[in-house]
């Protein structure tokens, strides 16, 4: 969700709409997240590879949305944390 989380994981042509956050485990804040390309996971919701179990969070365009515009985070001072917390809480709850 961190612009420069996406910098570090993404080669700089990637389209973002090709890959999606996966939380290692389960869906919570201190998850091992990893973004993960729609064409390993045939954008599964849980998608299993080497005996780790990965759980989509979001598609990352998704999540890019939902912080700008439908949960209006962006702009708004608050911590990466609140942001997690309220994406996660929007996950489990209302998507």
């Amino acid at each position: 969700m961190d612009e420069l989380l996406l910098k570090e994981d993404l080669p700089l042509d990637t389209d973002v709409r090709d890959f999606a956050i996966y939380c290692i485990g389960e869906i919570d804040l201190l998850a091992e997240i990893k973004i993960l390309s729609d064409e390993e996971t045939d954008n599964d919701i849980i998608y299993e590879k080497d005996g780790i179990s990965y759980i989509c969070l979001f598609d990352i365009w998704h999540a890019i949305d939902l912080i700008e515009n439908d949960l209006e985070l962006k702009g708004k001072g608050y911590s990466d944390k609140v942001i997690g917390d309220r994406l996660i809480e929007y996950r489990k709850n209302d998507a």
